[in-house]
């Protein structure tokens, strides 16, 4: 078995565009998650075999979501674009820039916004989630793009 590569999380940058050209990244993540991707299935019956057979037909995929907290700043472009993305309900683009140099792309629409949240020992958080759209494309440093 080769050696694995693992990276630290901090340089990880998320980029959000309206248009899939200029990206504003989100300042300062403290915290950042991918979720996997699923199936959701339906059951169907076979009625005119032998026995009764049940069988799962694979029916819808999710790609599952990026989220991510960090400091929150009022004054920051990316954190109130993403405000209002939120309120508009609007599909927009985005780019994950992983340490290793690696990118991933795609549509998305911000599925959570969290007011920020106050502890007197800690500074002012915000809390975001993103909710991917379709196939997003993953492009290893070097290497050539990757629909997943």
């Amino acid at each position: 078995m080769a050696n694995p590569k693992t990276y630290v999380g901090r340089g990880t940058i998320v980029s959000l565009s309206p248009d899939g050209v200029t990206y504003t990244p989100f300042p300062q993540l403290e915290k950042f998650d991918k979720s996997g991707t699923s199936t959701d299935y339906d059951q169907c019956e076979t009625l005119d075999t032998p026995g009764t057979n049940d069988y799962p037909v694979p029916v819808m995929g999710k790609n599952g979501s990026y989220a991510g907290s960090g400091p929150y700043d009022p004054e920051n472009v990316a954190i109130t674009e993403a405000q209002v993305y939120k309120q508009a309900l609007q599909i927009i683009y985005f780019k994950v820039a992983m340490i290793d140099g690696s990118t991933f792309t795609g549509q998305c629409s911000v599925s959570k916004f969290d007011a920020p949240k106050v502890d007197i020992k800690k500074v002012v958080r915000f809390d975001f989630e993103i909710r991917v759209l379709g196939v997003e494309t993953l492009t290893p440093q070097g290497g050539s793009a990757i629909s997943i």
